[in-house]
């Protein structure tokens, strides 16, 4: 083999050894930006997941990283969707002052934030589109639901007696709970709804409770056991506590059932009665109420959100 001969094949083969470096690289970054699943057409790549998995081992989120990224990035496209039907926007000063806030609540400033994120293989961008759901989310539930919240003295002074601060107040309901899913949501929405349009005895209800119910507690005519207040979700708190006896409660997305629920009655240890006039002449009527009002707004934001997933298109790709 002459000289030449051997430089003319070392050539070829680390032209050849170039071209296949080229090529696994283009295929890795392929696959790292091919679409993973999308959401309502709304993409979720790779990559997507990938810098969700980074960001929540840096904010040392709880549970299984991989499976929770996934459930909150398939959320946040059902929220962006929503947002972008809804056609709400955020400007410059908004989504700097939502980057500010969060970089100060985790007790850094901006620029140390974006070092922090670098260091750790985070793009700035993932965090802006994180926090931009966020945002974006809370303008939508303000503009959709604050015309619909009122918090009524009465529902104040009945906080006051029998809210989350006595571990002792229970109550006892009925519940009537019908299936949720692809085949039956339509037709479970519209049986609630007829039920909710209506007014039952207890009497009346537990017949339907006994003839529908996909609950074990149809057995039983729809009746539960006394529930202590505070074993119950904070959002169902404030739609359960000021029912009066035998009134419905607004339909409630719990897994995969949609439940109704009617007040039976309501008991606690406290003896000490409460005016509105009384509570007001501290700051104790403003502080209830504003708890009220954020409770009523969380739980219109769920039931909200909670229809809107069960109707998303997810595909996997």
């Amino acid at each position: 083999m002459t000289f030449s001969t051997f430089i003319i094949g070392f050539r070829t083969s680390a032209i050849l050894v170039i071209f296949y470096i080229l090529t696994f690289s283009q295929c890795i970054a392929e696959s790292l930006f091919s679409t993973a699943l999308t959401v309502n057409n709304l993409v979720i790549t790779n990559y997507d997941l990938s810098q969700r998995e980074r960001l929540y081992k840096l904010l040392k989120k709880s549970g299984n990283i991989k499976t929770v990224s996934r459930k909150d990035l398939i959320d946040d496209r059902v929220k962006q969707n929503a947002i972008i039907n809804e056609k709400i926007t955020l400007s410059e000063t908004e989504l700097k002052e939502t980057i500010v806030n969060y970089a100060k609540m985790i007790g850094l400033d901006e620029l140390r934030l974006s070092e922090v994120l670098n260091n750790n293989g985070i793009d700035n961008e993932t965090l802006i589109t994180y926090l931009s759901v966020q945002k974006g989310w809370q303008k939508l539930v303000i503009k959709k639901f604050t015309p619909l919240i009122e918090v009524t003295p009465h529902e104040v002074e009945r906080f006051y007696l029998y809210g989350d601060t006595l571990v002792d107040t229970k109550i006892l309901l009925a519940e009537i709970a019908l299936p949720l899913n692809k085949n039956t949501s339509e037709q479970s929405r519209k049986i609630i709804k007829q039920i909710t349009e209506k007014k039952f005895t207890i009497n009346e209800f537990s017949k339907l409770a006994s003839s529908i119910s996909i609950s074990p507690t149809a057995k039983n005519a729809g009746l539960l056991e006394w529930l202590p207040l505070n074993s119950l979700p904070k959002e169902l708190r404030v739609k359960l506590l000021n029912l009066k006896t035998g009134e419905l409660s607004s339909p409630i997305v719990m897994g995969a059932s949609l439940l109704i629920f009617q007040m039976r009655g309501i008991r606690s240890s406290k003896k000490e009665k409460a005016s509105t006039l009384s509570l007001k002449e501290g700051n104790t009527y403003n502080i209830i109420k504003n708890k009220l009002y954020n409770q009523k707004a969380q739980f219109y934001a769920n039931s909200y959100f909670g229809k809107l997933k069960a109707k998303a298109v997810i595909i996997n790709r």
